[in-house]
């Protein structure tokens, strides 16, 4: 094995590297036929520092633990305290086990996860029934409309009657918000979008940015969630 191979074993490595060099040291001192005092002050030195970072880098091993062990420990107490805390568990290898062994039992109803996945389809079905008044499509058509412009935004007071569809969509998205909004004028509507869009930006409230589809969705999951 080279010296070289000894490094990927870390400080334990480096000091069994220097032990065997010091043993080779010694070794050829010994071939020798007549004895040299000061070479062999050399090498008792060499073989003093040898033990010295033996003994340094092994009491680092055993009282100083890696990062990634820390970063390990860490992960698996955030997974206990959310999921296992009921247990009496108190070692980390206790905890390990216990969050294996969960892993390997664990099993999926699926009609559960049938069920989920109908109330998702039946949702859909709903808002497809109602096409025009349905949020979701309304903010999809919306979003289709900024991308079809040069800029990816536009400006309602500008050219307004060129704006017409996009006025409408804001009309209905209101509308799922619950706002009685169906006998405004765009005008008004344009109105209703600058009020609303102030509680979020300080200027250019006449513009639609992607970045104002979102806030209007966060009115929307705030609306829902409250509901």
């Amino acid at each position: 094995m080279e010296f070289l191979d000894f490094l990927k074993y870390g400080a334990i490595g480096i000091s069994l590297a220097l032990a065997i060099l010091s043993y080779r040291l010694l070794s050829k001192e010994q071939e020798k036929d007549a004895e040299r005092p000061a070479f062999l002050k050399s090498i008792k030195s060499y073989m003093f520092l040898t033990v010295f970072l033996s003994v340094f880098f092994g009491l680092i091993e055993v009282f100083i633990p890696s990062k990634k062990y820390s970063k390990n420990n860490t992960h698996v107490d955030n997974i206990w305290n959310k999921h296992f805390q009921e247990y009496n568990d108190s070692t980390m290898k206790q905890k390990v086990r216990r969050i294996n062994d969960h892993i390997n039992t664990a099993e999926v109803n699926p009609d559960e996860v049938c069920e989920q996945y109908m109330a998702q389809l039946e949702k859909c079905q709903n808002q497809l029934s109602e096409y025009d008044q349905g949020f979701y499509q309304n903010i999809i058509k919306l979003k289709k409309k900024l991308q079809s412009t040069p800029d990816s935004w536009t400006n309602l007071k500008f050219d307004t009657a060129s704006k017409g569809e996009t006025i409408t969509l804001l009309k209905n998205i209101f509308i799922s918000l619950g706002y009685d909004y169906h006998q405004l004028s765009n005008q008004q509507i344009i109105s209703k979008y600058e009020t609303t869009k102030s509680t979020w930006a300080e200027d250019r409230q006449a513009y639609i940015f992607n970045s104002d589809i979102t806030e209007l969705i966060k009115i929307y999951l705030r609306t829902y969630e409250n509901n």
